[in-house]
């Protein structure tokens, strides 16, 4: 290890620190100005740079790496390929040179030629693909200081050449480590400029890197550069810290490909900017190291805040996995994951994720209700069930529609079924009372087949309008009025018509068992129950659908009767949907109301998830939480006003894609 402070030269031992840092990263991002990519064949990094290039985006950082070709043996020369990612920033700046794919003599003529014609080397990524060496480097055409560059060095070069121009006044500003042919070499660049101390350190474990993080952090270091590589089999780190102040920054190493995708979002969505990235090939698995600075939008305070309120009561509630967003004013401010998305296989949780909402399926139900009410195509006191009713005879065993139904069946109406005062006890999802959810029953009875059963067997225990009795069943039957009055399927009806004309689109219905899990949606977890024992797909318009909480708030703020973003309902239309019962002053057409306060909310809960959304009058905040476990019945709602409370100030910038 080096380290200088001034122009004095000192080697120092690095005592142990055992605390983890977590550290948590964006696609394309418009509003900070920023591109960041992965996994890039050659030709994809080309044509990303042409395209940015026109764009305005400035090529900031490039890694090139291996990947294991599959179906390939160890032995075949051509086992690996090479792959990049790469960060362009969108800023003007001195006119700019990229290449990769270089050999070890065509990188030398290379540098050798823009050096000739006033360019100057401000980067260089050195990667190994079945064992031979390559070069992807930057140059700027500037007139700076001095500088002093190398490449394929070996560990003992890479030590004297820091030792040697350490003592001459130069400072190293970039290294880059690869493995050819077992050996670990080192390119880097040296500039003869002032400034704080500086440490450079290389072959460091993960774990002695992360201690080394810990430690120079603690001393007011800035980690500038990471760079991994294979070392006796095992991840290495080759780094350089600065002494100087800046943003609050976080760092991550040893990532999936997936991980590093999950950290990208999570440190997107809490407002930080991606400023460096290094692939790097440790036996067949590709990983990951990055670096991200806060831009100060969000206090340190604030996000401490956050991070420990939730991350404590997962400990407490035992969840595996969870996520959740902000909108404040209908801008999106906040959203992040937390834990694990999938334990067995590593993922790490995002707020781009997919989740199972459950009984939050019901308030988006009863908008679309609401829209074929303003477009006249039903109301909400027309009869459900009987002659000229809306579903008419088409769930009864006879062939007379009045001897099918019983007499407070055919008094049944829209209104009834989405303020639960439809079907009494009879038809509620409370076991207490010796019946059970009818919508858990046998699982392999289709809608039709199981409402025909219901309406035969379990007459409403109750006058229509009169008790408020929980139901699924009642909110399965408003899916199968939406069918018939669109002519189209559930699903295809509320994304085509409802979700993704608010831009709502990452939103569907989940799928029953473990096969049938959406990319990018989470796994389930729950002893007790069997989170894949459930006909998910038959609880659609009460409880099947799966969304990120992202996407759900695209929704929320389309339908939260603020003037923030258009609503997609009338303003009455919108009152009447949110005006409590005579039979329960706590609900009203699809959502929890608290009058008092004019706060709207849904809970969800199934084995596996437990979720809640909320909308909130004072200050205009709407927010959902989501996660993978409820054994231990956490408190989602009182975790998220306690998150929301805990924060001193919010910032105006709206995340929403």
């Amino acid at each position: 290890m080096f380290f200088f402070k001034g122009s004095t030269f000192l080697k120092l031992s690095l005592r142990s620190y055992a605390r983890t840092a977590f550290m948590v990263a964006l696609v394309h991002c418009a509003r900070c100005q920023q591109v960041a990519r992965h996994d890039m064949t050659s030709r994809k990094l080309t044509f990303e740079i042409d395209k940015w290039k026109k764009e305005g985006y400035r090529l900031k950082q490039v890694s090139g790496y291996a990947r294991k070709v599959k179906g390939q043996p160890a032995e075949s020369p051509f086992a690996e390929a090479d792959r990049f990612a790469a960060i362009w920033v969108k800023e003007k700046g001195p006119t700019q040179k990229t290449r990769h794919g270089l050999t070890r003599k065509s990188y030398q003529k290379t540098f050798d030629g823009m050096k000739k014609h006033g360019y100057r080397l401000v980067l260089v990524s050195g990667y190994s693909v079945n064992n031979r060496d390559y070069y992807a480097a930057i140059w700027h055409k500037i007139t700076s200081v001095p500088l002093a560059t190398h490449h394929f060095m070996s560990s003992q070069k890479y030590n004297k050449k820091c030792k040697e121009y350490g003592e001459k006044g130069y400072r190293p500003t970039w290294v880059s480590a690869y493995t050819v042919k077992g050996k670990d070499k080192y390119a880097a660049i040296w500039e003869n400029k002032s400034g704080g101390g500086w440490v450079a350190r290389h072959r460091m474990t993960s774990s002695s890197y992360q201690n080394s993080f810990n430690y120079w952090s603690s001393k007011g270091y800035r980690l500038a550069v990471v760079s991994g590589y294979e070392r006796k089999k095992k991840s290495n780190y080759a780094a350089i810290w600065e002494k100087k102040s800046g943003p609050t920054l976080s760092a991550r190493h040893g990532l999936s490909g997936s991980n590093y995708q999950a950290a990208f979002d999570n440190q997107y969505y809490r407002l930080s900017s991606l400023d460096y990235v290094d692939g790097y090939l440790v036996g067949s698995s590709v990983k990951y190291a990055a670096i991200w600075h806060s831009k100060g939008l969000w206090s340190k305070a604030d996000l401490d805040h956050i991070d420990t309120t939730v991350k404590s009561n997962m400990i407490k509630w035992q969840i595996d996995g969870a996520s959740l967003a902000i909108t404040k004013k209908g801008k999106l401010v906040f959203a992040q994951g937390y834990g694990k998305a999938d334990v067995e296989n590593n993922l790490d949780a995002s707020p781009k994720n997919l989740w199972r909402i459950a009984s939050i399926s019901k308030p988006i139900t009863a908008v679309a209700i609401m829209r074929l009410q303003e477009e006249g195509k039903l109301t909400l006191d027309d009869k459900v069930f009987g002659p000229g009713s809306i579903l008419g005879c088409a769930y009864v065993y006879f062939f007379s529609c009045l001897s099918g139904y019983d007499d407070r069946e055919l008094k049944i109406t829209v209104r009834h079924l989405l303020e639960h005062t439809a079907g009494g006890t009879s038809w509620n999802n409370n076991d207490s009372d010796g019946s059970s959810d009818p919508m858990f029953l046998d699982n392999s009875l289709t809608h039709k087949e199981l409402i025909k059963k219901i309406i035969k067997e379990r007459q409403p225990s109750s006058e229509p309008g009169t008790l408020f009795s929980y139901s699924n069943f009642g909110y399965c039957l408003l899916g199968r009025i939406i069918e018939k009055l669109t002519d189209q399927p559930y699903e295809s009806y509320l994304k085509n018509v409802i979700l993704n004309p608010m831009g709502a689109t990452d939103m569907f219905i989940g799928g029953n068992t473990l096969e049938d899990t959406r990319t990018n949606e989470v796994v389930y977890y729950d002893s007790g129950h069997s989170p894949y024992g459930m006909n998910v797909v038959r609880m659609d318009s009460h409880g099947g659908w799966i969304a990120s909480p992202i996407h759900l708030l695209k929704f929320m703020v389309n339908v939260d009767g603020f003037n923030t973003v258009p609503d997609y309902l009338q303003a009455g239309t919108i009152t009447e949907m949110t005006t409590p019962s005579t039979a329960n002053s706590w609900y009203a057409l699809g959502w929890f109301i608290n009058s008092s306060y004019n706060n709207w909310w849904h809970t969800g809960s199934l084995p596996g998830t437990k979720t809640v959304l909320v909308r909130i009058s004072s200050g205009e905040y709407t927010w959902a939480f989501m996660c993978n476990s409820r054994e231990q019945d956490p408190d989602v709602d009182a975790l998220m006003w306690d998150v929301k409370n805990g924060i001193n100030s919010w910032p105006t910038i709206d995340l929403f894609d």
